[in-house]
C-alpha cells in the first residue's frame, strides 16, 4: 500500500548533478543484510570517472532498490546478484545494470512486468507496483529500462541514465 501512495503522489523531481556510484552504493547498503540472509552473493562493480547524472537522487535510489529487491525475490534459495555502473558506449552516459541468477522471466510474462498492479508473486500483500514505479521514474528522467531474461538464465536489467 505504501508504494501505491508513493506512486499516486509522485512529486516533481528535484534534479541536480549526482554521482551514480554514490546513489547506487546507498541503495546497496539498504539491501545488503537481506541479501546476506538469503545467501545471495553480492558483486559490486562501479566504474570510475562516470559523468555526473542530472537526476533526483532519491528517485534513482528507489529504482536501484526496486531492481535489487526484485532480483532477490527471484532467488529465494540464494544466488548471485551483480550491481554494475558503467559508461554506456553508445551514448557516453552513466548506466546501471542489475543482473541476477534467478529463475528468469517467462516470455509470455515479460511484456507485462512494468504494468501497474501486475505481479506473479503469490503473496497477497504484494501490489505489483515496484517495477511500474521504477519504470515511471526512469521514463521521467528521459531514460529507459531494458530487460533481457530467459527462464533458466540470468536476468539483466539495464538503465542508461540521462
Amino acid at each position: 500500500m505504501k508504494n501505491l501512495l508513493t506512486f499516486s503522489r509522485q512529486k516533481a523531481s528535484e534534479r541536480e548533478p549526482n554521482d551514480l556510484n554514490t546513489i547506487v552504493d546507498h541503495a546497496v547498503l539498504l539491501v545488503k543484510h537481506k541479501l546476506e540472509m538469503q545467501n545471495i552473493e553480492l558483486v559490486e562493480r562501479f566504474a570510475e570517472g562516470l559523468p555526473p547524472v542530472d537526476c533526483d537522487a532519491n528517485q534513482i535510489q528507489q529504482v536501484a532498490l526496486v531492481l535489487m529487491m526484485n532480483a532477490s525475490e527471484a532467488m529465494p534459495s540464494g544466488g548471485r546478484l551483480e550491481v554494475i555502473t558503467e559508461l554506456d558506449g553508445s551514448t557516453g552516459e552513466a548506466a546501471l545494470r542489475v543482473k541476477d541468477t534467478g529463475c528468469g522471466i517467462p516470455q509470455d510474462v515479460l511484456p507485462r512486468i512494468f504494468d501497474p498492479f501486475f505481479t506473479t508473486k503469490e503473496d497477497q500483500n504484494r501490489t505489483g507496483l515496484g517495477l511500474a514505479v521504477a519504470y515511471s521514474i526512469v521514463e521521467q528522467h528521459g531514460g529507459e529500462i531494458k530487460v533481457d531474461s530467459t527462464p533458466g538464465r540470468e536476468r539483466n536489467f539495464a538503465w542508461p541514465c540521462r
